[in-house]
């Protein structure tokens, strides 16, 4: 629901079901301590559940039946990602095209390096959304990356608020292979595994300034940073002052603060009122945003951001304290302006009222602690 109602794309759930009678074995936390649990079983629709690790099972094994699989995964992925691609929606209109082009038992280098790019780009624009929302998945193994760029197979996911590189949802990642800071870098690493099993010859530098740039501008403008006719020296400043203070505050809600520019006549009281918003230690950042957009240019910048920005993401504490209030006071009130407000954050609607009485109780019982 979260991530739906932010525009991410995600594998949706049918059906849960369970039972009070059978129960399964399972090591939970993988020591070797095994306990019984209630069996249950979870439905969910897709498009496709094409992952990577399908194609690469397919090319790894010998099987007679091996080439129709391939080909079948790069139509099924190229027809489901054509939405968002004029140029494919019109190759893919004519099936004589269709199996001219792409998909012939004889597929050309041409054709699997187009492939290649094409599942590459959908996947840097997918972990760009995710990052500019705080969402980690936590399991970026070659079964769980969707070849239509979508969320799949959210068993270890988390949310985090502040920026934080090194933070992993899952306990058994050790390492820290899939901590939020290093999802584009293992995103690319499965890429170039593929490829190397396709037989593409994708691994060049222009693919790889390609993807990183499709990332890049997918992840300013989520975060709403976007609109700034800058150099890219300019703009790695400002990227990295932003990404610098969301280590110290809620960078959500940096991004949202960022849509009152236009509402202060001047910007040292706009710099004031983020600062008491968020907490923002420095001025450094609005410092350098208020010296890059013109006066001119804050209405058309507020607009904008506002705009890319949405009103809410899931944040864990905020849905504690809502499903605490559902258990033990029947809340159910609250429980429901939550989760509508989570399937339309772009809307104006009383979600702000919500979370300012939210802050309120947050802060008295902070208060009451102590």
């Amino acid at each position: 629901m979260a991530l739906t109602g932010l525009g991410i794309p995600v594998a949706r759930v049918l059906a849960i079901t369970g039972s009070w009678e059978q129960s399964v074995i399972r090591d939970t936390w993988y020591d070797g301590n095994v306990t019984p649990m209630k069996a249950g079983i979870l439905t969910r629709c897709s498009q496709s559940f094409l992952r990577f690790g399908s194609l690469e099972l397919a090319l790894k094994q010998n099987w007679t039946s091996s080439q129709n699989i391939i080909s079948s995964a790069l139509e099924t992925t190229l027809i489901l990602t054509s939405q968002q691609t004029h140029y494919t929606s019109r190759v893919l209109a004519s099936d004589s095209v269709k199996r001219k082009c792409f998909f012939a038992p004889s597929t050309k280098q041409w054709r699997k390096d187009y492939f290649i790019h094409k599942v590459a780009f959908d996947l840097a624009s997918l972990i760009a959304a995710w990052m500019s929302v705080g969402f980690v998945h936590g399991s970026m193994n070659s079964d769980n990356i969707s070849l239509i760029g979508e969320t799949i197979d959210l068993s270890v996911m988390n949310w985090i608020s502040r920026w934080n590189d090194s933070f992993t949802p899952s306990f058994v990642d050790i390492e820290g292979m899939y901590r939020f800071g290093n999802q584009n870098n293992v995103a690319l690493d499965r890429l170039i595994e593929l490829a190397a099993l396709l037989g593409s010859t994708f691994r060049n530098s222009l693919f790889f300034k390609r993807y990183n740039l499709c990332f890049r501008e997918r992840f300013k403008h989520r975060l709403g940073l976007g609109l700034l006719l800058l150099n890219k020296q300019q703009e790695d400043v400002i990227i990295h002052q932003f990404l610098q203070a969301a280590t110290r505050v809620d960078f959500h809600e940096l991004s949202l603060s960022l849509t009152t520019l236009a509402a202060f006549e001047t910007s040292q009281q706009w710099m004031q009122f983020v600062k008491i918003q968020t907490g923002l230690p420095s001025f450094e950042l609005l410092e350098t945003l208020s010296a890059v957009i013109p006066t001119h240019m804050r209405v058309v910048w507020s607009s904008y951001v506002t705009s890319a920005v949405p009103n809410i993401v899931f944040r864990d504490d905020v849905a504690d304290q809502v499903i605490d209030d559902l258990i033990s006071k029947r809340d159910f009130k609250k429980f429901a302006t939550y989760a509508e407000n989570l399937k339309k954050p772009f809307e104006n609607s009383s979600w702000k009222d919500f979370q300012s009485d939210f802050s309120k109780q947050t802060v008295q019982q902070s208060c009451g602690a102590q």
